[in-house]
């Protein structure tokens, strides 16, 4: 899968995450969506840098995982699917070492703030 179809999906579902209203249920899409699927993904592009390789797509992609979890159904999913339990900690934690590893870190980017 090219990672342009995967940076228009995240883009997609960061958009409709943050117009959403908070205290609001969860937007139409996710309806349509397989949950379990989605994390999968999200999950997949965290934690291998060997498909993935843009490290500002996947943090968008850690970015989304964090907005998912503030919804009660996809927090169960990762809390009690053993897949992405094991999973999720270690992939966020390459994201961090592969945006450190860019000319722009986090902290510089924070410090220009």
């Amino acid at each position: 899968l090219p990672s342009c179809i995967l940076e228009d999906v995240i883009e997609v579902l960061e958009i409709v995450t943050s117009i959403q209203p908070p205290g609001k249920g969860p937007s139409e899409l996710f309806l349509h969506l397989d949950a379990q699927l989605l994390l999968l993904m999200v999950t997949f592009m965290l934690g291998n840098g060997n498909h993935v390789k843009n490290p500002n797509l996947r943090g968008k992609a850690a970015t989304l995982l964090k907005n998912l979890t503030s919804n009660q159904n996809y927090r169960h999913l990762v809390e009690n699917s053993p897949v992405l339990a094991n999973d999720i900690i270690p992939g966020c934690i390459r994201v961090f070492t592969a945006v450190e590893k860019t000319k722009q870190s986090f902290y510089d980017i924070r410090m220009q703030l």
